[in-house]
């Protein structure tokens, strides 16, 4: 029950800062009847509670004296002198209880920002820092529900991209409601009354059953000179009933400033999110509005620069001049080589020379056979006198290195990143390398996940693994590869480089350590920017940088071929990746880990075609487009990967709508109207 402070017995009170005793409150004339006291009230005794000599924090009352006969009576001078004594205790406690509860809040405060900090300073995924900002600010707040929105400034929207309430998913236009007037202004919104407001969505209590009494939403800033929002924290409810002050203000507002930190490294992670969660196929972005829409997220992190140009620098065609670049002649083997081989070694040169070559139909056996044989093809053996016995031992050594328990970081993935490395150097790569970089590549595409878990970085740092101790919770499974591609090349009867010159190992160490690494999808976007740069101009082939990036690229793209491969082998790797995925997922529900939301619900059919869809549409594409727009001889695999990219959508649909798939359309072969690169879309 709610009183008027400023009039009746209340007002008095406080605005006097005495005791008031009434003999019969029916008599006196200075006051009405109040709704709080019972018609039957005669004597009244009320005094304040002050934490000081001019701030009344409370009002103390005693009604109708009673005697043992019943009878009501007066409150005494003496009676006055104890309310006056129980006040002053009342008020001492209250003192301590604010003392307690600013102590408390500040180190929620501190607890929240701790946490914040430590998510940002390790190798969170962004879905582990959206759960970290969650539970911090619960735990910093104490409200009743949280939503993190992220700030898509393109299209002008707000979405809801984690809550554990309901809301995931719900998006808002810019200037609508409490959240996208938060996202368009950046200024603080805290609601007393939600239902008194007129930018609060009724509707959704609605639907949901929730009754939002109070609100406070915060704009996490961005990094750009203008500092637009990137992302919008809004908590609704506190806990214990009373409303949001000026303290939980400033507290979510200091929080928001740590947050937009932690969110500055996780361009990648953000890009991909809202398409991996939306359910409505008909709003998915073709591959421009997908790039569109990375810009849109990413280019407030100041850090990085302009990494999302490339989403038109790789779309637009070369200039006619630019096509007539000079290029070096390409490293091709010499035709007395191929003469020279065996009848069983020209169906192996034959087999794997093609792009469409199926490792999952070949034996592990076979498999190190054709491995052995990219190092002759390559020229590689003759030109660093590698021991044959050597090699096979090697190869056989990292086929022991990978997991076959796990789904799709297994040796057959290795072989084909390999296998694709090959291609892309046969296509034009090669030509831009020296033969120990040539050399390299093939080392790095072969061990690139070496030792692999079957699990992310995330997964190994938040369940206190091992490796995650070893290598200090950064890019932990890559440099575990590193080390262990080294270690095997140091045994005896693996010893690959016994030949090679004292510096020409040094290099060959800091080639492995510098392209495995660059196989850390943190850095897929550097590949993307840097390929589209180097496909501008004439590659400098005396510059060691630029063929350590192009090397690195190259590496990468065949990481990320399997959906750049004609449909029938891309569902194949489709099918393990998720796989391996789902497996993660359990992993994660078992140890109670933070669980992975890319990685839920793949047992269902649209949730996995969902994910396909948006992967390579924001990642597999732009990053083939790059490497064709260089390397024209490796364009059918950018077209592969926009077919399948249609296929997956088109695969939606039939789910979603009901919408027959052409069988023999688009998305089953190469579209033949497609005259330039830039216009896969």
């Amino acid at each position: 029950m709610e009183v008027d402070a400023d009039r009746g017995l209340c007002g008095h009170i406080i605005s006097t800062c005495a005791i008031l005793n009434i003999s019969d409150i029916s008599k006196d004339d200075r006051f009405e009847i109040e709704k709080f006291i019972d018609p039957d009230t005669r004597s009244i005794l009320g005094a304040p509670i002050s934490l000081n000599t001019d701030e009344v924090v409370g009002i103390v009352f005693a009604f109708n004296k009673m005697m043992g006969n019943g009878s009501i009576f007066d409150f005494t001078p003496n009676e006055e002198l104890d309310m006056g004594t129980i006040a002053s205790n009342a008020s001492l406690a209250i003192r301590r209880a604010h003392f307690f509860q600013k102590a408390m809040r500040q180190k929620r405060k501190s607890q929240a920002l701790l946490s914040i900090v430590r998510a940002r300073t390790s190798d969170e995924t962004i879905e582990n820092i959206l759960d970290i900002t969650i539970q911090a600010t619960y735990e910093l707040l104490l409200p009743e529900r949280v939503s993190v929105y992220l700030c898509d400034h393109r299209k002008e929207e707000a979405w809801v991209c984690m809550s554990r309430d309901g809301y995931e998913g719900l998006t808002v236009k810019f200037g609508v409601g409490v959240a996208g007037s938060v996202a368009v202004t950046g200024k603080t919104i805290r609601i007393d009354n939600a239902y008194d407001d007129p930018r609060f969505f009724k509707d959704i209590d609605i639907d949901t059953g929730f009754r939002t009494r109070s609100m406070l939403c915060v704009a996490v800033p961005g990094f750009g000179t203008d500092s637009k929002p990137i992302a919008v924290i809004q908590v609704m409810n506190k806990v214990d009933g009373h409303r949001f002050d000026d303290d939980d203000e400033e507290a979510l507002q200091d929080f928001c400033e740590e947050v937009s930190l932690a969110f500055r490294r996780k361009m990648l992670d953000m890009s991909l999110l809202k398409v991996a969660r939306c359910k409505r196929v008909d709003q998915e972005p073709d591959e421009q509005n997908a790039a569109a829409l990375e810009e849109s997220l990413l280019k407030e992190y100041a850090s990085v620069a302009q990494r999302s140009h490339y989403s038109t620098a790789v779309l637009q065609k070369r200039d006619s001049c630019r096509s007539n670049l000079s290029r070096p002649a390409l490293r091709r083997m010499n035709s007395h080589r191929l003469d020279h081989l065996s009848s069983n070694e020209h169906e192996i040169y034959d087999s794997i020379n093609r792009w469409d070559f199926d490792p999952l139909e070949c034996s592990d056996a076979e498999l190190m056979t054709y491995a052995e044989q990219m190092f002759v093809f390559h020229g590689l053996v003759d030109a660093y006198d590698i021991d044959r016995e050597k090699l096979s031992s090697w190869i056989k050594a990292v086929h022991a290195g990978y997991r076959s328990i796990n789904k799709f970081h297994n040796f057959t993935h290795a072989w084909s990143v390999m296998h694709i490395t090959y291609q892309i150097l046969r296509s034009g790569g090669a030509a831009y390398l020296t033969t120990l970089e040539l050399f390299a590549a093939l080392i790095v595409s072969f061990c690139h996940d070496l030792d692999h878990g079957g699990v992310s970085n995330a997964f190994e740092i938040a369940s206190g693994g091992q490796l995650s101790y070893l290598y200090g919770d950064e890019a932990v499974l890559e440099r575990h590869h590193v080390a262990e591609t080294l270690r095997l090349l140091r045994i005896p009867e693996n010893d690959i480089l016994e030949n090679l010159s004292f510096t020409d190992k040094l290099e060959m160490r800091r080639l492995i350590n510098s392209g495995i690494m660059a196989t850390d999808m943190a850095k897929h976007f550097d590949h993307v920017e840097r390929l589209a740069s180097l496909a501008k101009t004439t590659i400098d082939v005396t510059n060691p940088t630029d063929r350590i990036y192009l090397l690195g690229g190259m590496v990468h793209a065949a990481d990320l071929s399997g959906q750049a491969l004609k449909p029938e082998l891309a569902l194949k790797w489709a099918d393990m990746v998720c796989d391996e995925f789902r497996e993660q997922a359990q992993r994660e529900v078992r140890l109670g880990l933070p669980l992975t939301p890319h990685m839920q619900g793949l047992e269902l059919e649209i949730t996995k075609l969902q994910l396909q869809f948006g992967f390579i549409s924001n990642i597999v594409v732009p990053l083939w487009k790059a490497l064709s727009e260089l390397f024209p001889a490796v364009r059918h695999m950018a077209e592969n990967a926009y077919a399948n990219k249609l296929y997956y959508k088109d695969r939606v649909r039939a789910m979603t709508e009901g919408v027959p798939i052409k069988m023999n359309g688009r998305a089953h072969r190469r579209d033949s109207n497609v005259s330039d690169i830039s216009e896969l879309n």
